[in-house]
């Protein structure tokens, strides 16, 4: 079978609409706050996990408004780093408030359209980089049908459209895989896989094994320079 690789670039283009679309219905329809009394409410889309990234976003948001240091910002953390600096990054730049204010935290609606695209901006950008590098030493039919799983997932795609953590962190790890597929041994090629694997830790802390396997995939299918391979890595 023959397959051009500027059709894949199609494919992702269409998947990229589709994802945006998807993550529009998802705001129009979820994007509300429930109101079960006078005192109780919640949100149907920022609840549970991505409520706390958000809020302690938010948090952070208000400690720069203040003046507080970045590093001296927000809460101390007990669970993933980098989403609640995503988000009070968003906030700060789109000068968006999660919460009318801080005593009622009723969470206001319709601001995080440009948070879910930028989410899909960057994991469609993602994979145009790794089809990119990919093409270089991975047949056409090898390249078509990887281009179709990542774009096309159902597990993979729903989550753009959504403030969970897994969309960057599906991301930083196909950049990863791109960046091994990279036929330039340099050693800033080794560094920013290095960099990667720290950010990816960052967005989910186990992450930091992925090390691992990326050390054994040096071992055995890089043969030259592995101590120098090993020490810009890490």
């Amino acid at each position: 079978m023959k397959i051009n690789i500027f059709k894949n670039y199609i494919i992702i283009i269409i998947a990229f609409i589709i994802s945006v679309f998807v993550s529009n219905y998802n705001l129009n329809n979820y994007d509300k706050t429930v109101y079960l009394d006078n005192k109780t409410s919640y949100h149907k889309m920022i609840k549970t996990d991505p409520l706390r990234y958000l809020g302690h976003g938010a948090e952070i948001k208000k400690d720069l408004e203040n003046n507080i240091s970045f590093f001296k910002s927000g809460r101390e953390n007990y669970t993933k780093y980098l989403p609640p600096r995503i988000a009070a990054a968003y906030y700060f730049f789109f000068d968006r408030d999660l919460y009318n204010n801080f005593d009622e935290k009723i969470i206001n609606e319709n601001i995080h359209f440009e948070y879910l695209l930028i989410q899909n901006i960057i994991y469609f950008l993602a994979v145009v980089f790794l089809l990119k590098t990919a093409s270089v030493i991975l047949s056409k039919e090898v390249c078509f049908w990887l281009t179709i799983f990542l774009c096309f997932e159902p597990t993979l795609l729903q989550y753009h459209g959504t403030f969970w953590s897994e969309s960057i962190f599906f991301s930083i790890q196909i950049i990863i895989i791109a960046l091994l597929f990279k036929k330039n041994n340099s050693i800033i090629s080794h560094c920013l896989i290095g960099i990667f694997i720290g950010i990816l830790s960052l967005q989910k802390q186990m992450a930091i094994f992925y090390i691992v396997p990326i050390i054994l995939f040096y071992l055995f299918f890089q043969k030259k320079k592995k101590l120098i391979q090993y020490f810009f890595l890490s």
